[in-house]
C-alpha cells in the first residue's frame, strides 16, 4: 500500500514538475504564445505517460507516441520544443493535420479553439477510433471529446471523460484523473 501511495505521489509531482518546466522553458523561447498554451503543450507531452492504448494502436512500445494538432496550430514551437525536452521512456513526435482522415498513427488530436465549427465533426469521425481526442472549445466533452482544456487567469485544468475514453479504447490513470478538475462517468 505505502509503495503504491508513494508511486502516485511521485507520478503526480512528476505531472507537475513536466508543466512547469515546460512553461518555464517555452515561455522563453516563443514570447508571442500565449502563457496558458505553455501550460497545454506541457499536458500534452505528459498525457501519453498516463494513457493506455489498446495494441493496435502502438506500433511498438518503443515507437513514438505522436501528438497530432487538427487544424489551426496556436502553439506555433512551443508544442514541439516541449516535446522535444520531454524526457520518458517512448519518444514523442507532434504532427500538424488539417483533417480527421489524416489521423492515421496519432494516439493524441488536438483540437484548438479556432476549430469550434468543425469540432462536432470531427470529434463524431474520431470518436471509435483509439485516438485521446483533446479540445478547448468549451463544448469539446459534451460533443463526445475525451478531455477539454478550461483556462482561467493563472491556471490551465481539465476535464475527462470517461465514456469518450472507453469508445475509443483507452484507459486513463487514476494519476491523471486526480489532477482533472471534473470527471465525467
Amino acid at each position: 500500500m505505502t509503495g503504491a501511495f508513494v508511486s502516485g505521489a511521485i507520478r503526480r509531482h512528476a505531472i507537475a514538475a513536466l508543466v512547469a518546466t515546460c512553461v518555464a522553458a517555452s515561455g522563453q523561447a516563443q514570447p508571442p504564445v500565449v502563457p496558458e498554451y505553455n501550460a497545454k503543450a506541457g499536458f500534452l507531452v505528459a498525457f501519453p505517460s498516463y494513457v493506455t492504448w489498446p495494441p493496435e494502436a502502438v506500433v511498438s512500445p518503443a515507437s513514438p507516441a505522436v501528438v497530432c494538432v487538427l487544424g489551426t496550430d496556436p502553439f506555433g514551437d512551443v508544442l514541439d520544443q516541449t516535446a522535444a525536452a520531454r524526457i520518458a521512456a517512448r519518444p514523442l513526435q507532434v504532427r500538424r493535420i488539417h483533417a480527421p482522415a489524416e489521423s492515421t498513427g496519432c494516439q493524441i488530436v488536438f483540437i484548438g479553439k479556432g476549430e469550434s465549427a468543425q469540432e462536432a465533426e470531427w470529434l463524431a469521425a474520431l470518436k471509435t477510433r483509439p485516438v485521446l481526442t483533446v479540445g478547448e472549445s468549451g463544448k469539446t466533452v459534451e460533443r463526445g471529446g475525451v478531455v477539454e482544456f478550461g483556462a482561467t487567469r493563472d491556471r490551465v485544468a481539465f476535464e475527462v471523460s470517461l465514456r469518450a475514453a472507453e469508445q475509443a479504447g483507452l484507459k486513463v490513470s487514476s494519476d491523471l484523473l486526480a489532477h482533472a478538475r471534473k470527471v465525467y462517468r
